[in-house]
């Protein structure tokens, strides 16, 4: 979590702010505490509205990504079906909310679930690889944002 206080986006100086989000596990796959508790007071605060407003700020989320089948029985909120559910209520939420205040093209958001199936040894601990590859598309995002 940043502080937001202390971030001053009137500043000509300050050359803006990348800010990527990911969450679910913490909220045990709840997309409604998890926007009550994390992503409304962020969206509402004060100087977070600030930078947006003055196009300081993009932000990408990305939702949960899938979990070893073998998993299921033990985190039956992180199954596929559970994380989609969740990765889909927080996506419409932000899609809502972004039109709603004019936002939509300082939100960006990238879905891993397909990328990560069927990549975990354990659990959701990705291979080296799908790492790599989420890190790539990451950094390829990150270029193409203006």
């Amino acid at each position: 979590v940043i502080s937001w206080e202390d971030k001053d986006c009137n500043n000509p100086n300050n050359r803006g702010i990348l800010y990527f989000m990911q969450g679910g596990l913490h909220f045990q796959s709840n997309s409604a505490e998890y926007v009550k508790e994390i992503m409304d007071p962020l969206l509402s605060n004060p100087a977070f509205r600030r930078c947006v407003e003055t196009g300081k700020l993009r932000m990408i989320w990305s939702g949960i990504t899938s979990q070893s089948r073998h998993m299921d029985d033990i985190y039956p909120w992180q199954s596929r079906e559970n994380t989609k559910k969740f990765n889909d209520e927080v996506i419409e939420f932000l899609r809502v909310r972004a039109e709603k205040e004019n936002i939509m093209n300082y939100i960006y958001l990238l879905d891993w679930q397909a990328l990560t199936q069927d990549s975990m040894p354990n659990g959701i601990h990705q291979l080296s690889d799908v790492n790599l590859a989420k890190a790539a598309h990451f950094l390829e995002l990150a270029q193409l944002i203006k």
